[in-house]
């Protein structure tokens, strides 16, 4: 395989993986508190979170392709940028699919009543909750990082930094209390369609 096909797939992965990822963050639904209803959920939530990782796989694929083809000219802001972004999503957003398409559906169908006693203790205090945490964090800083290596190395057209940038301010005005309501979790979906720009960028450049 040449370095161009190379890069071509990785620009497919990143708009194919884009657009999956953004569509399961667009569909996804939060788990009811009413156990009842968590056998409807498991039935809608499985799904979409099978998208999602399917989509965020092929997103770190492009990922990596990407950074080679602008890592020579990035340099360290570069490498951090893909490193954070990497194991970001790899950890805030990967990582709990696996969970919500596996084991919380089998707890549901055996134990309903103490299934979201069990899922609120996986996500807040066990070691997988410091990585999920850790994951976040580690998109909060690798988006504006990525958004700078993009400009500064002058491999792809600026303008394929513009919808991450958008997602580092969409970011920031989902912490602040004033703004938060609005921006909430679109942050996200933001992030996945910046990764489909990129994979059009990459296509029209190599």
């Amino acid at each position: 395989m040449s370095a161009r096909e190379f890069y071509r797939l990785g620009g497919l992965a990143l708009i194919i993986g884009g657009l999956l990822t953004a569509t399961a963050h667009v569909l996804h639904i939060e788990a009811p508190a009413d156990p009842a209803r968590l056998a409807h959920y498991a039935h809608v939530s499985q799904p979409i979170h099978l998208l999602l990782f399917a989509g965020g796989v092929l997103v770190l694929l492009g990922w990596f392709a990407h950074f080679a083809l602008q890592s020579v000219r990035s340099g360290v802001l570069g490498l951090l940028g893909f490193l954070t972004l990497f194991f970001g999503i790899l950890f805030a957003d990967l990582l709990h699919c696996v969970l919500e398409f596996s084991i919380f559906p089998l707890l549901i169908e055996s134990v309903p009543y103490a299934t979201p006693a069990l899922a609120e203790n996986v996500y807040r205090s066990t070691p997988f909750a410091l990585l999920q945490n850790a994951g976040q964090i580690l998109v909060v800083v690798g988006v504006p990082l990525s958004a700078l290596s993009i400009l500064r190395s002058h491999v792809l057209p600026a303008w394929s930094a513009v919808p991450m940038a958008i997602t580092a301010v969409l970011m920031i005005m989902s912490v602040l209390p004033w703004t938060s309501g609005m921006a909430g979790p679109h942050y996200a979906i933001g992030l996945y369609l910046s990764m489909t720009t990129l994979g059009v960028a990459v296509l029209r450049t190599v």
